[in-house]
């Protein structure tokens, strides 16, 4: 049987992620505050 050893959640595309205990999926399948927020040149 599969498990999630580790949850991780990265706000802000390509920079360190944030370990969490819990998280809430989307209807889109993605993560509640998941790449929300991208750096743009």
């Amino acid at each position: 049987m599969a498990r999630v050893a580790d949850l991780r959640i990265y706000p802000v595309k390509s920079l360190s992620g944030n370990r969490v205990d819990s998280c809430r999926p989307l209807p889109s399948g993605a993560l509640s505050l998941d790449r929300r927020w991208a750096f743009v040149d």
